[in-house]
């Protein structure tokens, strides 16, 4: 039984290896020539240990799996391990640190996503970077990123989501991390944390990590919950970065413009919703702690264009404004875009698909949030997902238990000329409806 990681490094970096935790994308990946390391992990509703030798045959040139019978195969293409999801930890660890370059933890309740790819625009103007591709931002997904990092990077940006407390603790160990950020603290997978003060708890993680290496803490020196985190610590090195003195200004075509009082003129972004401007001022004052002066920043900010459903946006045929933000959803994010929503001309229409993982506080933030759109002077919304039945609607409310009852609403009575917030949970599956906008 292999006990040592390097080996595995060693061939999966040696061999230029694809790795693979998802078995039926073998035969694709060798499409390309290279070679295939597929590591089996046991998941809630699979065991890719039962897939070894379909692996085999698909052409998996190494497979590492836990079960032991195979040590006795004689296979030299199958490692056996004790545990593979450690073994996938362990070899990301060891990488990180042959690698080693500056990493840099990204987390918070709301904009790790676009503070992660603001900060790496930045960065990148002056040296290599690597960051975290999509959602790979939990215990596989962190070490298949630290994985795909190539050997001459300098600086690596590592989202890092959770929902129960213990779990960015355990990205830490992982990753190392010389510096990180919390962007914020809100009312986000309430279900697995129990409630506010567990969130506080299970983030700060990252700050208690970053105290005992030595690492670097940033944050928004006006919120008072997170400066309330770091005053209840000892030997933190901190950086702040301030809102005070920054404006925020929609553009015609509905992008934000942003005035920083040391610059001398406009950003210019291609993002939409003031809310953003705190997750620009994150990644400047982060590529300054590297020596990206602002000027560099500024033009890795302006040139980076949102593709993910996080603050996107969109001009449709029917004239509609589309703020496409429908790659997740938890009450204060909503608050936030319901805030800059707000701040545009014309007629308003929200398309609000339910919020998960809020566990006994779901029924009472749904029915806050159609309250507060009920009082707001947005022309219609639409509640999309069982979690908001029951709920009155009122005038200007439709409720549908899902997207295909959506489509055939949207169907009957398009929406047109409008400025048209769409966001919800991932699951909710809001991206299927982008086409009837």
């Amino acid at each position: 039984m292999i006990r040592e990681y390097d080996i595995l490094v060693n061939k999966l970096k040696d061999d230029n290896c694809i790795l693979t935790t998802d078995s039926r994308t073998i035969a694709r990946h060798k499409s390309d020539g290279r070679k295939v390391m597929f590591i089996a992990l046991k998941g809630d509703n699979f065991d890719g240990n039962d897939f070894v030798m379909q692996a085999l045959d698909d052409g998996a040139d190494y497979v590492v799996t836990h079960n032991e019978w195979h040590d006795q195969s004689g296979d030299r293409r199958i490692f056996v391990v004790r545990d593979t999801l450690k073994a996938l930890q362990g070899m990301a660890l060891i990488w990180r640190r042959k690698v080693d370059p500056k990493v840099i933890a990204v987390t918070g309740s709301n904009g790790k996503t676009t503070t992660k790819e603001l900060t790496a625009a930045v960065v990148s103007q002056k040296l290599r970077v690597w960051a975290t591709k999509g959602n790979l931002n939990n215990h596989i997904g962190v070490p298949l990123t630290l994985l795909g990092m190539p050997s001459d990077c300098d600086v690596a940006i590592i989202e890092m989501g959770a929902s129960h407390l213990g779990e960015i603790k355990s990205l830490c160990a992982i990753a190392e991390p010389d510096m990180g950020v919390i962007t914020n603290i809100g009312n986000a997978h309430l279900e697995g944390f129990g409630g506010f003060e567990g969130v506080k708890k299970g983030k700060g993680e990252l700050i208690d990590y970053l105290r005992k290496s030595g690492g670097t803490f940033f944050y928004l020196s006006e919120d008072k919950v997170l400066a309330d985190m770091v005053a209840s610590r000892i030997n933190i090195r901190c950086v702040t970065y301030s809102v005070r003195g920054v404006k925020c200004e929609n553009e015609p075509d509905g992008t934000l413009s942003v005035k920083l009082p040391d610059y001398h003129r406009h950003i210019k972004t291609r993002l939409t919703g003031s809310y953003n401007k705190y997750n620009i001022l994150a990644a400047i004052a982060i590529g300054k702690r590297i020596g990206i002066e602002t000027a560099l920043a500024v033009t890795g900010i302006e040139a980076y264009t949102p593709d993910n459903n996080r603050s996107q946006l969109i001009v449709s045929g029917r004239g509609n404004r589309i703020i496409a933000d429908s790659y997740n959803a938890n009450p204060s994010s909503f608050d936030n875009a319901l805030r800059s929503l707000s701040e545009n001309d014309g007629d308003k229409v929200v398309i609000a698909g339910q919020m998960n993982e809020l566990g006994d506080f779901s029924a009472a933030e749904h029915r806050r949030l159609a309250e507060m759109l009920l009082k707001s002077d947005i022309k219609r919304f639409y509640l999309i997902g069982t979690n908001f039945a029951d709920i009155d609607t009122g005038g200007k409310g439709i409720f549908c238990p899902d997207t295909d009852t959506l489509r055939k609403e949207l169907e009957r009575n398009p929406v047109n000329d409008s400025v048209v917030l769409v966001k919800g949970s991932r699951g909710v599956g809001l991206e299927k409806i982008y086409d009837l906008l």
